[in-house]
């Protein structure tokens, strides 16, 4: 797999002087699942920033360790290769939250997305290692329906499904992190994970600049002034392939069993984490004539970046 930087780039505010005089400003950077996380708040203590700093890395930490399919003994793991005959088992109480999660976008994305991808994801990887992407007869095997994962109370039907969470699982912790930072009434906050933002309020009353960088020459392609929005990038240059000449992604589109590439990028911005995240996901797979009506179903502003069947590089955005 091929990675190329993120083409999301960040303009900080300079706060030259909190005009909220009894909050400070903390910083922490974190390293889970590949990506830089940088968290940025203004709280009134050092340790209610430190505790707000160890409950986010905790969160971290803990899905990257069930999710973790290079140890045996993840959860995931364990799901997908375990000899007991029972034809339920228990699962904690993080991966059912985490499979009711992928359950809801599967169905709010009447199927497109999907958690049980771990197949097909193996197969194009095993294709691509032979110099090849799977055919019609071999993706005709595989099953990305999620008829057979059944969980209730933390009790899972036992069908050893190969489960997979890559493409979904950073958009879901940024909407644990912003529910528990509204929890503990923080409301300035500023979080980079790499391709996603999410914002707060600014201690100065005004917007974060977020600028990002056209994929098809590096300058900036559009500023954004924000605040209390999430704002994510999908991009066929992070975590990409090449085969035939031909890039690409990442991003499963599960109900046509492929790894797409209509899209170079989009970069969507809206007010809730899970729309935001859901909308970015279609919007990515899905051709631009079809994502204006994704746009405005989840009331988002997107920008895309796509090349047309001439090969001509396109930007198009629903942004006034």
């Amino acid at each position: 797999m091929k990675i190329k930087t993120i083409i999301l780039i960040l303009i900080f505010l300079i706060l030259t002087g909190c005009s909220k005089k009894e909050l400070k400003e903390y910083q922490k950077n974190l390293d889970f699942f590949d990506s830089n996380i940088n968290i940025k708040l203004y709280t009134t203590s050092k340790d209610k920033a430190d505790n707000t700093f160890d409950y986010i890395e905790n969160i971290y930490k803990k899905y990257e360790d069930i999710l973790n399919k290079d140890n045996s003994n993840s959860e995931i793991s364990y799901i997908y290769n375990n000899n007991s005959k029972d034809k339920k088992i228990k699962v904690s109480n993080d991966m059912n939250n985490l499979i009711e999660y992928g359950l809801k976008l599967y169905k709010d994305s009447n199927g497109t997305l999907s958690i049980n991808t771990g197949n097909l994801i193996d197969l194009w990887n095993k294709d691509y290692q032979n110099n090849s992407i799977p055919t019609k007869e071999e993706l005709k095997s595989i099953n990305t329906n999620i008829d057979k994962i059944k969980i209730k109370n933390n009790v899972l039907d036992n069908n050893h499904i190969n489960l997979d969470f890559n493409q979904f699982i950073k958009g879901y912790i940024n909407k644990l992190t912003k529910e528990y930072l509204e929890s503990v009434n923080i409301d300035y906050y500023f979080i980079n994970t790499s391709n996603e933002v999410l914002t707060g309020k600014n201690i100065n009353n005004e917007d974060y600049i977020i600028a990002i960088s056209n994929p098809f020459s590096d300058d900036v392609l559009k500023v954004f002034n924000i605040q209390n929005k999430y704002i994510v990038t999908k991009s066929i240059y992070y975590n990409n392939f090449e085969y035939d000449n031909e890039l690409y992604s990442s991003i499963v589109d599960a109900k046509n069993k492929t790894m797409t590439n209509s899209m170079i990028s989009v970069t969507v911005v809206g007010n809730d984490v899970y729309n935001t995240e859901l909308a970015a996901n279609l919007l990515f797979i899905n051709d631009y004539y079809d994502g204006i009506d994704i746009a405005k179903k989840y009331n988002v502003d997107v920008i895309w970046c796509y090349k047309d069947s001439k090969g001509k590089e396109v930007i198009k955005s629903n942004i006034e």
